[in-house]
């Protein structure tokens, strides 16, 4: 019965209650950074901007402007040395049907691209210019931009090319073909440039005796007065103004003989 006891004496025995786990403590949150307040910006100052007064471009003060007979000579022998021999060689094309003109043609080429391009980038004017004893300066006084000289020069070819494009238009002739709108586009476009430049002289440069070009770029044709200390080329050059200064005091002596007359 030992046995026996002992194991009712152990039912009897109080178990030992199971200890309940402890619960996992929940982590704190971050608390989030408080932002931080915008710097604030200052006011931008308003710029001011300051109106740039455009040049007058008026006709510079220390030059004396070239007279009527002046600029007449300067046209007419810019006109024979750059057109007289294309004009005379063509013209034989036309209308004699003259042979083989390749050289003629060449050296009709070769002087308007002399007297346009080469002579002027070389010594600052062109053989009108020499002659005539006048030069174009820019109204700050020195001289214009070179492109100044090229476009003077364009009325003419353009001229040229405008009655080329209207001849070949067909207009005037019977054929069935009618008249090409091409070659009368192309023919107004040329013209376009020897009638505005006519126009414009004759009613907004009127003051000055200003071309177009001459507006736009702020050139004035003045009397040229030489140094006396050309040397080479360009006193071979300066000595075509002594025939041509002679001539246009002759001009201008009848000139002012005849108003002389007609005042009386």
């Amino acid at each position: 019965m030992g046995l026996l006891d002992k194991a009712g004496e152990i039912d009897k025995k109080p178990t030992a209650k199971a200890v309940p786990k402890a619960k996992a403590v929940p982590k704190a949150k971050a608390v989030p950074k408080a932002k931080a307040a915008p710097k604030a910006k200052s006011p931008r100052q308003a710029r001011v901007r300051v109106k740039r007064e455009r040049p007058t471009r008026d006709f510079p003060s220390e030059f004396v402007a070239a007279g009527k007979t002046n600029r007449a000579a300067a046209w007419i022998v810019n006109f024979a040395w750059n057109w007289g021999i294309l004009i005379a060689v063509m013209s034989l094309l036309i209308f004699t049907g003259t042979g083989d003109m390749t050289w003629p043609l060449i050296a009709g080429l070769l002087l308007p691209l002399s007297n346009v391009l080469f002579i002027p980038a070389k010594f600052g004017r062109n053989i009108g210019e020499f002659v005539s004893r006048t030069k174009y300066v820019s109204w700050k006084g020195g001289k214009p931009i070179f492109l100044h000289g090229i476009m003077t020069n364009i009325n003419t070819p353009m001229l040229f090319l405008g009655l080329g494009f209207l001849a070949i238009s067909g207009i005037g002739n019977s054929s069935s073909d009618g008249v090409d709108a091409q070659m009368i586009t192309l023919c107004l476009i040329c013209l376009a440039f020897p009638i505005s430049e006519y126009i414009f002289k004759r009613v907004v440069g009127r003051e000055n005796n200003q071309g177009m070009w001459d507006k736009m770029f702020g050139a004035y044709l003045v009397h040229h007065v030489p140094t006396g200390k050309e040397t080479g080329w360009l006193a071979r050059l300066e000595s075509l103004g002594e025939f041509g200064a002679k001539r246009i005091a002759k001009i201008d002596e009848k000139r002012s003989a005849a108003d002389a007359d007609d005042d009386s």
